[in-house]
């Protein structure tokens, strides 16, 4: 099961995510977004995943419309590792990361986790009392 934490602003989990080409690998917690069509690294979150300027300067861009608004999106490939107590290694899905083109208005989001890797978990279990949430996956 893969664990994450439920606060008063949601339910959070945590990833190691990589991005590519030429980016380093750092932890990000996520707020679960299943909302979200897709994964989005959100401004305090870019600097520790060491994304060349180079390769922000060519991403493709890509609007993207919200309930909070519309924001411009770098489009860069990368890859998001969760540890799970049921798998023997943890459980790596690459992606589409939607890189945030930082602004004042999306300075204090946190990082989302979207479809494109919650629809690899087949089950979540929540439990509001403890705290806790649980996600069974499906291998990658």
């Amino acid at each position: 099961m893969i664990r994450g934490v439920i606060t008063d602003e949601g339910y959070f989990v945590e990833a190691e995510v990589s991005a590519s080409p030429g980016g380093r690998s750092a932890p990000v917690t996520f707020l679960v977004d299943s909302g979200a069509g897709a994964t989005a690294i959100h401004p305090s979150d870019i600097p520790k995943l060491g994304i060349p300027a180079t390769i922000l300067h060519e991403a493709e861009r890509l609007r993207v419309h919200g309930i909070g608004g519309s924001s411009t999106y770098l489009l860069v490939p990368g890859a998001l590792t969760f540890q799970d107590d049921a798998a023997a290694t943890p459980l790596r899905y690459s992606t589409t990361l939607y890189v945030a083109d930082p602004t004042e208005d999306n300075a204090d989001i946190p990082s989302l986790l979207g479809r494109d890797i919650l629809n690899y978990w087949q089950t979540w279990q929540i439990d509001v009392g403890c705290g806790v949430i649980g996600f069974i996956a499906a291998s990658p």
